[in-house]
C-alpha cells in the first residue's frame, strides 16, 4: 500500500534547506519503502528547495512541484495533495519529522481503510535530540474550534476522494480538515505509538503568520460554516 509523504515548502527564514535535510534522512532510512515524496514548494527564492530534492532524488522517490497558485499554507498542502499517487496520504509539516525508522511502517500496519483516516501520537522537540511531552490526540465534537488532535503532522488519510483542507483559513486550517474527514468518515483511527517529532521554535507559523484578528475572524467564519451541525 503505497503512501505519499506530502511536505509543503516555503523559506522558512532561511531554514529551509536545513529542515528538509532533518525530514529526508530520516525518510531515506524508513523500514517501509513504498512510499514516496511529495514536495510543494511555495518560496519566492532562487531554487534551494528544488537542488535540495534533486540531491536526494538518488536515495528517494521524491516529486517535486512549485506552487503556482496562491501563496498560502492550505493552498501549498492542497498543490501535494493534487500530486499524490498513494493510496494513503501522510501530510508532513516541513519543520517536523518522522519519529523513528519504523514510523512508516507503524502508520501501514495500523491504518484502517475503513475508518479512512489515522492519526498518531507525537514528541515535541525543541533539539532533535530530546523529546518530551507526548501528545495523544482525542476526539471532541465540536474539533473545527477546539483542536485536541494538535498538529497535521500527526495525520494519515486514504487519497481517494480526497478531503482538501480549506484555503480560507491558517490558523483553524487543521481544525476544520479534521472535522471534514470526520463528516466523511466518522471519528479516526487514534494510534498511541509516536510516529512524529514536533519541533519547535522561534519561526514557526504559529508564532510569525497568525494575529489575534486572523485568529477571530476564521473562528467567524467557522461558526458560520458549520452552523447547522
Amino acid at each position: 500500500m503505497k503512501i505519499s509523504v506530502c511536505i509543503p515548502c516555503y523559506e522558512m527564514f532561511g531554514r529551509a534547506t536545513e529542515m528538509l535535510n532533518v525530514s529526508f534522512g530520516i525518510l531515506a532510512h524508513q523500514t517501509y519503502k513504498d512510499f514516496e515524496v511529495v514536495i510543494s514548494d511555495d518560496s519566492k527564492d532562487d531554487g534551494l528547495v528544488k537542488e535540495l530534492c534533486d540531491l536526494w532524488k538518488p536515495l528517494l522517490n521524491i516529486k517535486y512541484h512549485k506552487n503556482t497558485r496562491k501563496r498560502g499554507l492550505s493552498s501549498n498542502i492542497n498543490n501535494a495533495i493534487k500530486f499524490s499517487s498513494g493510496e494513503i496520504i501522510k501530510v508532513l509539516c516541513q519543520d517536523d519529522f518522522l519519529f523513528g525508522e519504523e514510523a512508516l511502517q507503524k502508520t501501514i500496519e495500523e491504518f484502517d481503510v475503513i475508518k479512512g483516516w489515522l492519526v498518531s501520537s507525537y514528541y515535541h522537540t525543541q533539539n532533535r535530540q530530546s523529546f518530551y511531552k507526548q501528545q495523544i490526540p482525542k476526539w471532541n465534537n465540536r474539533m473545527y474550534l477546539v483542536n485536541t488532535i494538535g498538529t497535521h503532522s500527526c495525520l494519515s488519510f486514504l487519497n481517494k476522494g480526497s478531503v482538501l483542507f480549506d484555503e480560507h483559513l491558517s490558523w483553524y486550517m487543521d481544525c476544520d480538515f479534521y472535522y471534514r474527514l470526520f463528516l466523511k468518515y466518522g471519528e479516526p483511527k487514534i494510534l498511541e505509538y509516536p510516529t512524529v517529532a514536533q519541533y519547535l521554535w522561534d519561526g514557526q507559523a504559529t508564532h510569525t503568520l497568525i494575529t489575534p484578528e486572523l485568529e477571530k475572524k476564521e473562528k467567524e467564519y467557522l461558526i458560520k460554516k458549520y452552523a447547522n451541525n
